[in-house]
């Protein structure tokens, strides 16, 4: 069975990295593991998820909801992640236009890049307590926001560029808590 473990220490995994590995059955991510790129394990047609509450998630060896990797029914409204999941994973939720509210666990410390971009109707997301790093393009187009307020933890460490829309002035990110 094809399987693959990433390397214990690593903290990143770039954009495409298994793209397209349709024999991949099986991996095991770093507990380490902080920022991912966009579409690392898309057309990977055979990887086996961990499945809850109508997300799809990849694991570590002793977590297997680490990592969310997208939704099995997009037709939801709202969605509540498992609360060991540490990374929302690049383009979970990407061009969902149903989801309006999504409730992520304070355990997680990553949104990854595109998580929420063009979630057109996404007007409820809290921000989690220990927080460190949200990706490019995260909130941007989510045209819903209106008078939303987003605060930014204090344990942020790093927001990606065009991380939100400074175009849309209902969208209000604020410093942190």
């Amino acid at each position: 069975t094809p399987n693959g473990r990433i390397k214990a220490g690593a903290k990143g995994i770039g954009r495409f990295a298994f793209k397209n590995c349709s024999n991949l059955v099986e991996i095991t991510l770093s507990k380490n593991l902080l920022i991912t790129g966009a579409m690392i394990f898309s057309g990977c047609t055979n990887l086996n998820y961990n499945e809850f509450n109508n997300c799809k998630y990849l694991g570590t060896k002793n977590n297997p909801y680490f990592y969310a990797d997208g939704v099995i029914d997009g037709n939801q409204t709202s969605y509540i992640l498992n609360e060991n999941c540490k990374i929302l994973g690049a383009n979970t939720f990407y061009q969902n236009s149903k989801v309006e509210e999504v409730i992520l666990p304070d355990k997680m410390v990553s949104i990854s890049e595109f998580s929420f971009e063009k979630c057109t109707s996404l007007t409820t997301i809290n921000m989690p307590s220990k927080l460190q790093y949200i990706g490019m393009a995260a909130f941007q187009h989510c045209s819903s926001a209106q008078n939303t307020k987003i605060t930014i933890p204090s344990t942020i460490k790093q927001i990606g560029g065009t991380s939100y829309d400074p175009n849309n002035p209902d969208l209000n990110i604020v410093g942190t808590n």
